[in-house]
């Protein structure tokens, strides 16, 4: 199931579920390593939104919007959640 990746918040972080690039640009998010399992974090993005910085496999990338709602992720509850709520680590629908 999962979110669009652009659909998470700065400063989220969040599991790879699937990528749902077709044609031409169907291998480019698995060679910057946006494999299903990975774990993603939003940094930052542009004061108008496009593109983003997200951290993936300890490396920074930059991703359009149009590219990023390509991807499906479980959105990661913050590390400050995860002490009180150690079970339920991801979300759905966040």
């Amino acid at each position: 199931m999962g979110i669009p990746m652009n659909h998470m918040r700065e400063g989220r972080s969040g599991r790879i579920l699937e990528s749902d690039t077709q044609g031409g640009l169907r291998q480019r998010p698995f060679d910057l390593g946006l494999t299903p399992g990975r774990i993603v974090e939003w940094l930052m993005s542009r004061p108008i939104g496009d593109p983003s910085c997200y951290r993936v496999r300890g490396g920074m990338i930059a991703l359009r919007g149009s590219d990023a709602e390509q991807i499906r992720v479980a959105v990661m509850l913050p590390p400050m959640m995860m002490i009180f709520f150690p079970i339920f680590t991801f979300l759905e629908d966040v």
